[in-house]
């Protein structure tokens, strides 16, 4: 494995041919960042390869390869990028393009930039890259686990309900179990705890149970979450002795947001309340809205509107029309979007994309 970087990718904990094709899937992904022309100043994987945890059987990795492409260009290139994409994952879905942009990385105290500062191995280009990521477990701001918990919301938890529905097969529970760790991602988070590992942080977070306040089942759960990444043999066994649903890990999900947005703000209300007040400390950031109009143009079903997006758009808004969908409240969305959007014809998979193509779905702030 000496090609395309690969020789700082240690693949041996994997069974044999597991490893074997996720080397054949890592070649496809990288050769088709050969047809991009603008300058890419480094190439990384993101994910638990650097310090092998992963949820893996005999013959599949459970979560996707993440690739994340620097550069300042990435805008002029996103769409041909994720056309690309598409084309290597039309007879199979195992991979993403993320875009990072370089000279934002002085604001890259979050949550996705510390795991990726600490997980990332780079594969092509500048091997400094990952150095020049600010975020600390000290200074990570609070609203990142806010905005962990509305992300597994809507981009884990809401697409796998849609699989879901399009399948006879039942969820599988490392599915279910992978949003409870995120949960106890975004309590580490907000606390200050986070850990470069997944088995540090599940050590960390068993500690700090008492101190968060969490009930005890729940706890359980977002254990057993990070012992998929640890010990997936073990963690199989054990999820046999959990009722686990897709419906009941998005009400967790939500509680898990009223009660930290209740920690940070020191106020009782409901949670669109909380969000309205959180709004006041969040700016329109232009810059960062322009490229959201940008990744949102090839959306299908709705058109994103210039001047509202760019001057006026906040993370809040798209955390409420989150949850505005998530609870039934149909009048009160669709009022919301169409402030930003021309909506022809929206849907859950719309929302997803909207998600995916905010850049809070990369490595930079929003406070």
């Amino acid at each position: 494995m000496n090609r395309n970087g690969f020789e700082k990718l240690d693949l041996s904990f994997l069974p044999e041919k597991l490893a074997q094709k996720t080397e054949s899937r890592l070649e496809k992904v990288l050769t088709g960042l050969s047809k991009i022309k603008w300058p890419i100043k480094a190439v990384v994987l993101g994910g638990g390869y650097k310090r092998k945890e992963l949820t893996y059987n005999d013959w599949n990795i459970g979560s996707d390869i993440d690739l994340f492409i620097f550069s300042n260009f990435i805008p002029f290139f996103w769409r041909k990028l994720i056309k690309i994409q598409n084309e290597i994952n039309q007879n199979e879905f195992f991979f993403h393009y993320r875009g990072v942009i370089p000279c934002y990385l002085s604001k890259s105290r979050t949550f996705w930039a510390y795991k990726l500062k600490n997980e990332g191995i780079v594969l092509n280009g500048d091997e400094s890259v990952l150095e020049k990521i600010q975020a600390q477990e000290s200074n990570i701001p609070k609203i990142e686990a806010i905005r962990i918990l509305f992300q597994t919301l809507v981009v884990w938890l809401m697409l796998s309900e849609i699989e879901n529905r399009n399948s006879d097969k039942k969820v599988n529970p490392f599915t279910i179990l992978r949003s409870y760790l995120n949960i106890g991602e975004s309590y580490l988070t907000f606390f200050g705890y986070l850990k470069p590992s997944y088995r540090e942080r599940m050590e960390e977070f068993e500690r700090r149970i008492g101190e968060f306040r969490i009930e005890r089942e729940l706890a359980q759960k977002i254990i057993l979450g990070y012992l998929t990444k640890v010990n997936p043999k073990q963690a199989r066994i054990e999820s046999q002795n959990y009722q686990l649903s897709l419906s009941q890990a998005k009400r967790d999900c939500l509680r898990a947001i009223d009660h930290l947005l209740s920690l940070h703000l020191k106020i009782e209300t409901t949670l669109t309340g909380k969000l309205d007040i959180l709004a006041e400390e969040i700016k329109p950031k232009w810059l960062f809205n322009f490229i959201f109009f940008s990744f949102s143009r090839n959306i299908k079903g709705i058109q994103p509107k210039v001047f509202p997006i760019i001057l006026r758009f906040k993370i809040t808004d798209l955390w409420k029309i989150a949850f505005y969908n998530e609870t039934g409240q149909w009048e009160k969305r669709d009022s919301l979007l169409n402030k930003y959007f021309l909506v022809k014809n929206f849907s859950d998979e719309a929302l997803i994309k909207i998600y995916e193509s905010h850049p809070s779905y990369t490595l930079i702030e929003i406070d």
